[in-house]
């Protein structure tokens, strides 16, 4: 069989950076594309079939469970009709999903913020198995009808830093004007949430952090001055803060509640400061530590009142996509007990698909 490069990538929907690994076989004209941004590795692996009873056998013993504990008592549903756009996170896993499609429309499965399946139209099986310790190069391997069609290597992640390039914090992360950033935590120390400040430089005029000192939260401005609050974070327990700075007014909310405010109290963005996540200053604010940064959202243009109020208020997610949605990795075992642990992803579906049936079990 000759595997020819693709040349077309705009019909192939293939971002032009992987022209040079992205192969074409005869056998099959269409492509479930995987777009993952930042990994340095990706290929395409040729069509393999398999009937469904060899299918069945292989999946059996590849994941060694015992003769008592039977693979299909392992399965738990997902995307059932009352699937509210919410699934717990999952690590470790092989999803399935038999669904079906209509002409003309587009959806896609998304793994967490980076990873995002195009469906196929149509009636189709797909399987994806998704694999990912800390520290360690993870894999996806999805499968389409039978045929395996796409392996990633995920990148090694840092569980709790994140920073900008130049370009998005001076376009994205505008800290200057109205803005909305969310940040989901546990913690029993101290440390850095999110910031903008110099990279590798000490604390300086306009730089911006929110951290947590002495167990309680705030929000200060280089040379201006700090904004904080008495409720005690540092407890292990799980929380939510929400910074919002709009029409002049700084407001922090922890836990759907408000808890600061305070006039006037912006400052203009340094050109050549850096949004971070976990870190700040080398002097100042801590680097995060003792404690997991589960999740942080950032809204560059801020919620509405409205869309603020619902938020806080009923936890329905806002309306308005935000500009960063970015997952920390904190190891996990999402299956009671079953599974391994893992750096979990969310699985959502995005459009108007007709799930027939899925569910996801360990690896």
């Amino acid at each position: 069989m000759i595997h020819r490069p693709i040349t077309n990538m705009k019909k192939y929907n293939i971002p032009s950076k992987y022209a040079a690994q992205a192969i074409r076989f005869p056998s099959f004209d269409g492509i479930l594309l995987g777009m993952v941004r930042g990994f340095s590795s990706l290929s395409w692996l040729c069509w393999m079939f398999m009937s469904p009873l060899a299918s069945k056998a292989l999946l059996a013993q590849s994941n060694g469970y015992p003769p008592s504990k039977r693979v299909d008592a392992l399965m738990m549903p997902i995307f059932e009709p009352q699937y509210s756009g919410k699934e717990p996170s999952r690590a470790n896993f092989r999803l399935f999903l038999n669904y079906q499609l209509p002409a003309a429309q587009e959806a896609r499965l998304h793994l967490g913020p980076e990873v995002s399946l195009r469906l196929l139209t149509g009636h189709h099986v797909l399987s994806v198995e998704h694999e990912h310790s800390p520290g360690k190069e993870g894999r996806l391997v999805a499968t389409l009808d039978g045929r395996e069609m796409l392996k990633l290597a995920l990148p090694i992640q840092d569980s709790n830093r994140f920073e900008s390039t130049l370009e998005d914090a001076q376009n994205i992360f505008r800290m200057d004007a109205s803005y909305t950033a969310s940040v989901r935590f546990q913690t029993t120390g101290e440390g850095t949430l999110f910031s903008k400040s110099a990279p590798d430089a000490k604390w300086s005029p306009n730089a911006k952090a929110l951290f947590i000192r002495n167990g309680r939260l705030v929000y200060d401005i280089g040379w201006l001055g700090a904004m904080d609050s008495d409720a005690t974070v540092n407890d292990g327990q799980p929380h939510h803060v929400v910074l919002q700075v709009r029409d002049g007014e700084t407001r922090l909310f922890l836990d759907g509640k408000p808890i600061a405010s305070k006039e006037g109290f912006s400052a203009k963005d340094e050109p050549l400061h850096r949004f971070k996540i976990g870190h700040s200053a080398s002097d100042f604010g801590l680097d995060w530590k003792d404690g997991w940064i589960q999740e942080v959202r950032f809204w560059k243009e801020g919620l509405s009142e409205d869309h603020l109020k619902a938020w806080l208020e009923s936890e329905q997610e806002p309306l308005d996509p935000p500009n960063l949605s970015w997952q920390g990795a904190l190891p996990q075992e999402t299956f009671d007990g079953e599974g391994t642990e893992g750096l979990g992803v969310i699985p959502r579906l995005e459009g108007n698909v007709d799930v027939i049936k899925a569910w996801v079990q360990p690896l």
